[in-house]
């Protein structure tokens, strides 16, 4: 059995290999999602401003 001196580093250095390998496949697995999900990862510009907005909708009490 591995004893508790040896267990920690090795459990951190699993954790490391494991936020490294996550980080390296982030961009791939976003650019699979985008082309899965139809979103292109873009922010989307209005042309006009909208007809009903959520403020105009809401009243203070008092």
């Amino acid at each position: 059995m591995i004893k508790g001196k040896t267990l920690t580093p090795l459990l951190l250095a699993g954790i490391f290999v494991l936020m490294l390998g996550l980080s390296f496949a982030a961009v791939p697995l976003y650019d699979l999602f985008c082309r899965v999900t139809g979103f292109g990862g873009t922010t989307q510009v209005s042309k006009e401003a909208p007809k009903n907005s959520f403020r105009q909708g809401c009243k203070r009490k008092v």
